[in-house]
């Protein structure tokens, strides 16, 4: 059996360390893009508020006009 050459071969600790650095940063990312994934959700709510409000202002306004030109024509 052939034996790997000492130089190749890292010692059990440097390996963890090294695994446990790259869990590190990945942790470091995922919590960037959760970060950035809340912000967007706040924002399109935010977006959702003000065009349902907007719905209601047009809708209003279709409903007004709506009954004047009926009570125009009713009362003519």
């Amino acid at each position: 059996m052939l034996k790997p050459k000492e130089e190749t071969v890292m010692p059990l600790e440097e390996r963890v360390s090294k695994i446990e650095g790259i869990l590190e940063q990945m942790d470091k990312r995922l919590g960037s893009i959760e970060t950035l994934y809340n912000k967007l959700d706040n924002k399109i709510e935010a977006l959702s508020n003000k065009i349902t409000t907007s719905n209601q202002w047009i809708v209003g306004l279709m409903l007004g006009t709506w009954i004047t030109i009926m009570a125009a024509i009713f009362l003519k």
